[in-house]
């Protein structure tokens, strides 16, 4: 969601979750300062229309009520963490897709982090988006990505794959054949979702345990349709047509690497002026063009694969 309306969704969702884990925290710890401290939240969250009382919480006059997102923000993220310090504990806020921050919330979060670093508050911001987060956040601020260590989250190894088909499956009472893990693993490609989508297939079809290699190739079948009418779809419809065409570029050399120089001549395009902001543009659409793997499925050029990552924030 995007626009003013989809801003107002995001802070209405910050604050109903500040308010939840503020009175799971209040239960735990009875102190004064602690109980100080999350009335500055209810303030904050009162300013975005989320009423603390709703929570069973009280609000604080002059701290976090301004209206400003950026000072109420900083002096919440300076109550709070300040009062956990004391009892060795941390403030950690953690945001999936921060891609779909607006860029007015993005920039007040990130200058509060900024803040936090300096004064020695216990406030960290992590963070999950695609390979594209350093980019994003020097837009909605200069120099960000410097405040941010990196961690990349790419395909599982085979061990880890066959693991994580194998360990929920004997903890109720199934287990797999080799050949049958070994089956679903190589066609996951190491990818989680996919892992999922078809470990959810095999234990809709089999039809008894020990599953099977013909029930994975069975499972493969039913995980690929699955895939090929809700997660490639998506992610095509959001791409522009200089992206699809880029793509399609790019399938023509399977799983081994290719350039943008290449893609270019393809197209017969000139590389500077547009295959890079070609290639810039594909994360966006939740695409990743790394040396992007290809999908073997009836429906031409779905990427097989995609990649993403985890930010933290430097202490």
């Amino acid at each position: 969601m995007s626009g003013e309306t989809g801003a107002t969704v995001l802070r209405e969702k910050l604050a109903r979750e500040l308010l939840m884990a503020s009175r799971k925290l209040i239960r735990r710890s009875a102190t004064s300062r602690i109980k100080e401290a999350v009335k500055t939240i209810s303030s904050f969250s009162a300013t975005v229309g989320v009423a603390g009382v709703e929570f069973g919480l009280e609000t604080t006059q002059g701290r976090a009520d301004s209206g400003t997102i950026e000072i109420d923000l900083e002096e919440m993220a300076e109550d709070l963490p300040l009062a956990l310090k004391e009892e060795r504990s941390a403030f950690g806020l953690f945001i999936d897709e921060m891609q779909d921050l607006d860029p007015e919330l993005l920039a007040a979060l990130i200058a509060v982090q900024q803040q936090a670093g300096q004064r020695e508050w216990p406030f960290y911001i992590i963070g999950a988006d695609l390979p594209n987060l350093p980019a994003v956040l020097s837009e909605a601020w200069s120099y960000a990505e410097r405040l941010f260590d990196y961690r990349r989250i790419g395909p599982l190894d085979e061990s880890a794959a066959r693991q994580a088909l194998e360990e929920p499956a004997v903890k109720f009472g199934a287990r797999f054949e080799p050949k049958a893990v070994e089956e679903l693993a190589l066609a996951a490609g190491g990818y989680p979702y996919f892992i999922q989508e078809y470990g959810k297939a095999i234990w809709d079809l089999a039809p008894a345990t020990p599953f099977t290699q013909t029930d994975a190739v069975l499972a493969i079948e039913a995980g690929r349709s699955q895939l090929d009418s809700g997660f490639f779809p998506a992610r095509w419809e959001r791409a522009t047509r200089s992206e699809r065409n880029y793509l399609r570029a790019m399938a023509q050399d399977g799983e081994q690497d290719c350039s943008t120089r290449t893609v270019a001549e393809r197209l017969n395009r000139a590389t500077k002026a547009w295959g890079q902001p070609a290639r810039a543009s594909l994360p966006k659409a939740s695409f990743t063009p790394r040396n992007m793997d290809w999908w073997p499925s009836p429906s031409p050029g779905w990427p097989r694969s995609f990649s993403s990552s985890t930010t933290r924030t430097n202490r």
